[in-house]
């Protein structure tokens, strides 16, 4: 059969026209960052990439557990969701700040810290480089204290006007990560 209109390299193109093959490395950032574009060409509306991203790693979760798949995965998903949602809580708290608050505190209930696999790294750094928000790179594991039940308590004491913790508050946590205590 002749070359022609059928012909198709092995491999999978990807967002940004690199052929995926085994033994080749992958910009997963660069793929990241030209799915998050190709999004965005798409919307009329305001787009948010870090939301949106979320939103994309929610789907994911919940099938995860519609299809009964194995609680460490559906664990996983959960886990990058919520660490997503702090790294780039700076890039949604504005808008989202109830729903992030909500989500956290759901399911990071009697939780004073999440530690992601290294696959969840490797996406959270290349998630956060893709869209240009700062991330200590390699950090695996992540204070959530801030969400606890204990710290909304307080914060109804001092009649705090919102529960959620403030953008420099989640800065600072992430910032001082258990990673650097050992």
């Amino acid at each position: 059969m002749e070359r022609g209109r059928f012909y198709q390299p092995v491999g999978e193109r990807s967002g940004s026209d690199q052929t995926f093959s085994v033994g080749n490395p992958v910009d997963l950032a660069g793929n990241i960052r030209a799915i998050v574009q190709q999004e965005r060409t798409n919307r009329t509306e305001h787009f948010n990439p870090a939301w949106w991203l979320r939103g994309k790693i929610d789907v994911i979760a919940s099938e995860a557990v519609w299809q009964d798949q194995p609680e460490e995965k559906q664990q996983f998903f959960d886990d990058l969701r919520i660490v997503w949602q702090l790294v780039a809580y700076e890039k949604i708290a504005d808008q989202h700040s109830s729903s992030v608050y909500t989500d956290i505190r759901t399911h990071t209930m009697g939780r004073r810290r999440i530690t992601l696999s290294p696959l969840a790294v490797t996406l959270l750094d290349a998630m956060a480089q893709a869209l240009d928000i700062p991330q200590k790179p390699g950090q695996a594991t992540f204070d959530v204290s801030l969400f606890s039940a204990q710290v909304a308590e307080e914060k109804i004491k001092h009649n705090a006007l919102s529960l959620a913790p403030t953008v420099e508050e989640v800065k600072r946590a992430i910032a001082t990560s258990v990673d650097d205590e050992k």
